[in-house]
């Protein structure tokens, strides 16, 4: 009860719930490294943290960061990531005077696209997981009580293109992803019939399209953003789409996901052999504190059942894979928000269970939830 705990996340936006109180105090830096025979953590604004007993790896996942040199640096304004990956540029990129995407946090950029649909605006989404679609049909719903509101009654279409997605210049909402169908994990007639509900919603959903280039050109005296896209199965079969707003929503469900973080500092400037130095702005955990292990094809914390990475230090949720005893194989340690709090859950347990039986010298005796089996199992 008398602990201290230390938020580290310069994602927060500062307000009335991330206010310093007795007890938790918000750091709005970024982790550039971790000492964990010092219980030591350096911050990007040079100053450090000890931590006294133990530390919790909750960064999460996102998708593969887009190329830049797919995008048309005027639309850099009109991009918006839902987990995004331009928090730290290296001092390289940003002196050279490349246009940056807007960075906010998930939930600023799930109010701007509200607000932007709500206002009217045309809003495009990619990605095919659950938050691209939970976001799609947020914002669809947004537009359409906007327009009942202002009494616009638009009157839907029977038919649709050749697609049988609603007509794309009249959808307000667009939802694009490479995959046959949205949810692509789920059974193909479940995927079918999500897809089916989404374009009843009057979204227009675009499926097997890579996003060719995005570029932006004036329409009556008005600059839209254009998103050029191609079939995954014919390169010929191109697609025009203008929309006001580009939200990139990655899947980051299992293998898609990737766990490596942005790093703050240039690495340029720092004493470290050329030979291991990581091709671009993101690296593991691995490389930020040699006591961690890290998978090679995704970048996620290797942990145990107890979600315990190295002495003192835990990793839960999607930055983390811990094994599983039903496939044999490395399971996402809490993918979503239920399954990513039952993983804060198993790791805050067993961090005070460690707290207990070093301060007291005795044996945790109390309910024990200190694994990720036998917390599912006791729900």
């Amino acid at each position: 009860p008398n602990s201290t705990i230390a938020i580290i996340d310069p994602m927060l936006s500062v307000g009335s719930n991330t206010r310093d109180d007795r007890m938790t105090h918000y750091m709005h830096q970024a982790a550039t490294g971790l000492d964990h025979d010092k219980r030591i953590v350096q911050l990007s604004d040079g100053s450090s943290i000890h931590f006294r007993q133990s530390i919790l790896l909750a960064t999460g996942a996102r998708g593969s960061p887009p190329p830049p040199s797919l995008v048309d640096d005027r639309a850099m304004s009109r991009i918006l990531e839902l987990r995004s990956t331009e928090a730290f540029a290296s001092t390289s990129s940003m002196e050279s005077g490349r246009q940056r995407r807007p960075v906010m946090s998930p939930e600023g950029v799930r109010r701007m696209t509200l607000m932007a649909a709500s206002q009217g605006a045309k809003v495009c989404i990619t990605g095919s997981g659950v938050e691209a679609l939970e976001l799609a049909a947020a914002a669809a719903h947004a537009s359409s009580a906007s327009n009942n509101m202002n009494g616009d009654k638009r009157r839907k279409r029977k038919g649709g293109n050749k697609n049988g997605n609603s007509d794309g210049d009249n959808a307000k909402v667009t939802l694009i992803f490479g995959g046959a169908g949205a949810l692509s994990s789920l059974p193909r007639y479940l995927s079918t019939a999500v897809t089916k509900r989404l374009q009843q919603r009057g979204i227009d959903v675009q499926s097997r399209s890579l996003i060719r280039y995005v570029a932006m050109h004036s329409y009556n005296d008005t600059e839209e953003c254009e998103i050029h896209t191609a079939k995954s199965y014919d390169t010929m079969d191109t697609q025009r789409t203008r929309t006001d707003l580009l939200v990139l929503a990655p899947s980051i469900k299992g293998q898609c996901g990737t766990a490596v973080i942005p790093i703050a500092t240039d690495l340029s400037n720092m004493s470290i052999s050329s030979a291991i130095k990581p091709p671009s702005s993101f690296t593991p955990w691995s490389f930020i504190s040699p006591a961690i292990n890290c998978y090679v094809d995704d970048g996620r914390v290797v942990v145990n059942s107890e979600l315990n990475a190295a002495s003192r230090i835990y990793a839960a949720g999607s930055v983390a894979k811990h094994p599983s005893p039903e496939t044999g194989h490395a399971s996402v340690a809490g993918e979503g928000v239920t399954d990513a709090t039952l993983a804060g859950e198993v790791a805050a347990h067993n961090m005070a269970r460690e707290y207990y039986e070093r301060s007291s010298a005795r044996p945790f005796s109390g309910r024990d939830f200190g694994s990720m089996e036998m917390l599912q199992s006791s729900r």
